[in-house]
């Protein structure tokens, strides 16, 4: 959702799909996957979370944003179906959860889970990559070329949105957090043969550098939204 609150202020666009935040993990996943690999033009999909979320979506409306309501996500995989180059196959509670995130952006293809893969088939979805029995040590040793330079976005399995879409709009690797950062420098510089630097971090927090309505407006608004106006 980051990648696509961002997009909204520097892009101007007409429409958004907007989808309830209680979606099945797979459906969430799927949908986040759409969600990055539309947003790298212009953002297209927004899933509907509680917070600031709301907020700036309701502002977006004062805007003049048209916004479409739709809980089918496989609506909108039909949609955009001319922008994918098919899916990739992962297993919910598995490494390759993350595994799928990473190669969904450069491989223009949705992430899907195997309880899906009838779905993905039937909306004519090519499986490009299995990745139910893979770590993601394995995806590195094997596509790290294909991921985007100088990025890597940490995230438990456990958690099938939050962050995903921008990991697959920036094609970003995705690792669990039982791999740390420091064992993860380690090692590829060892493979390398030369030491890895890493110069800095950044971290990114949901609606972090969204322009808010003045002070007192969005105090009214969030006073509102908690039942305390």
């Amino acid at each position: 959702m980051l990648s696509l609150l961002a997009g909204c202020l520097l892009t101007r666009v007409n429409h958004l799909y907007v989808l309830p935040k209680d979606l099945a993990p797979a459906d969430r996943l799927l949908a986040e996957s759409l969600q990055g690999l539309t947003a790298r033009q212009s953002p297209q999909i927004w899933i509907d979370n509680e917070g600031i979320d709301k907020i700036v979506l309701k502002n977006l409306k004062v805007d003049g944003y048209q916004t479409e309501d739709t809980s089918d996500v496989w609506s909108l995989v039909k949609t955009f179906k001319g922008q994918l180059q098919g899916a990739v196959l992962y297993k919910l509670g598995t490494h390759s959860v993350n595994v799928a995130t990473s190669l969904s952006g450069p491989l223009r293809a949705v992430a899907i889970d195997e309880s899906q893969e009838e779905q993905a088939k039937a909306a004519g979805l090519r499986i490009l990559v299995d990745t139910r029995t893979m770590t993601e040590q394995q995806a590195w040793d094997k596509y790290h070329q294909m991921f985007g330079k100088g990025i890597v976005v940490e995230q438990s399995i456990d958690k099938p949105g939050h962050l995903r879409d921008f990991a697959i709009k920036h094609w970003a690797f995705v690792m669990d957090t039982d791999v740390t950062i420091e064992q993860l420098v380690e090692k590829h510089a060892k493979e390398m043969g030369s030491p890895i630097k890493v110069k800095g971090f950044v971290r990114l927090a949901l609606g972090e550098g969204v322009e808010k309505a003045p002070a007192a407006d969005f105090a009214a608004e969030v006073a509102a939204m908690t039942g305390q106006a």
